[in-house]
């Protein structure tokens, strides 16, 4: 209700309530409708950064992946020193196969990085593994997950001691790592660990049904 409220308040034709409704779109998982909007801003707006991260994100979640390329491809032309646009370029690149390119954009990513950021950087190694995996360069592969492992512990450790609730997905995310590693038992330990966080999580049902068998 506060965003629809917010929305009336906003001149209609203003960029500001075009992302707006495309955000408000978003949320609620209306991707395609949320594409239009954010297309519109891009269309009246050609240098605002955020609808066409608006439109790498809605064609994310349409499974549009050489579009979500080439909209990224536009949003680091207009901003080439947020990490996370690279890390995002390399993500696409590695999954329509250019392997080799999305290491060169892993590896930019990881340059920019503030290295104390524990879940982030931690989420660049884990990228930078699976490429390498890829590329048949296993045991670079697994000291990048190593790495990953290692920063997603801390970030974990991290919130417990600050007093942030704990999340599912970052015990779900630990274990897919230890199985990168094939650290089997403690895999299966972080899993059970998820689904006492949520017991709806199917990546950590599947797994386990997977790993004991």
């Amino acid at each position: 209700m506060e965003c629809a409220n917010l929305m009336l308040t906003i001149q209609s034709d203003s960029n500001d309530a075009l992302l707006l409704k495309a955000h408000v779109l978003s949320l609620q998982k209306k991707y395609k409708e949320s594409f239009k909007y954010y297309s519109k801003s891009a269309d009246l707006y050609p240098n605002n950064e955020m609808a066409w991260l608006g439109k790498t994100r809605t064609s994310h979640h349409l499974k549009n992946y050489e579009d979500a390329l080439k909209y990224i491809k536009k949003v680091i032309k207009i901003n080439d020193t947020d990490p996370a646009y690279f890390y995002s370029y390399s993500n696409y690149l590695n999954k329509l196969r250019y392997y080799k390119d999305a290491l060169k954009m892993i590896n930019r990513s990881l340059y920019l990085f503030p290295k104390e950021e524990n879940y982030a950087i931690s989420k660049n190694f884990y990228l930078k593994g699976r490429i390498l995996v890829n590329l048949d360069k296993i045991d670079e592969a697994e000291e990048n997950f190593k790495i990953a492992l290692d920063n997603a512990l801390k970030s974990v450790k991290w919130r417990v001691a600050n007093g942030y609730d704990e999340r599912p997905y970052d015990y779900c995310y630990i274990a897919r790592l230890l199985e990168y590693l094939n650290m089997t038992n403690e895999a299966i330990e972080y899993y059970e660990d998820t689904l006492k966080l949520d017991s709806k999580c199917l990546e950590a049902k599947n797994r386990l049904k997977v790993l004991k068998s």
